[in-house]
């Protein structure tokens, strides 16, 4: 789901966290287990909502996550899902830019694009290439829009969105 464009830059972004992370060596083995576990997840067809949960709560310890988008991924597991930015967040504002949502209920789905109309939706999918993202209004089944790998991985078919 994309709610907006981020008012910092990814400069600005990488450069507040190495100023006051950086030296946090356990923050950052604990964003390389998440990553491990994710791609172990996507490769099984488990479950992600764990570790993108875990990794949400990290990303909003080094200050990339605006409260707005806090507020909906507390929505978003609220429902039963989970969901985590995707790219570098913002330190100002309160747009996040791509947020990758997970969401398992097709109803709560729906009902969260009636209630986030200014946002948009897409649908991520998994390609051998790697991931492409698929309107979910105007998509035919079978075909993709080329996309960007979601903080590098992928998801797989159940109701992955990604906004951006």
């Amino acid at each position: 789901m994309e709610n907006g464009s981020p008012e910092s830059s990814t400069g600005e972004c990488v450069a507040q966290v190495r100023d006051t992370h950086g030296d946090d060596h356990a923050l950052w083995q604990a964003f390389e287990a998440c990553s491990n576990t994710m791609q172990d997840v996507l490769e099984t067809g488990g479950d992600p909502r764990d570790v993108m949960r875990k990794n949400h709560e990290l990303l909003v310890r080094i200050g990339v996550v605006p409260q707005p988008a806090q507020d909906f991924v507390s929505a978003i597991e609220q429902a039963g899902g989970a969901a985590k930015i995707s790219g570098a967040g913002s330190v100002t504002g309160d747009k996040a830019g791509v947020l990758l949502v997970y969401l398992p209920d097709t109803q709560v789905v729906h009902r969260l694009q009636a209630e986030n109309q200014d946002c948009r939706w897409e649908r991520l999918r998994l390609a051998p290439q790697g991931a492409h993202l698929q309107t979910t209004d105007t998509a035919k089944p079978g075909t993709t829009r080329a996309g960007t790998k979601a903080n590098g991985f992928t998801l797989g078919d159940s109701e992955a969105l990604v906004t951006g």
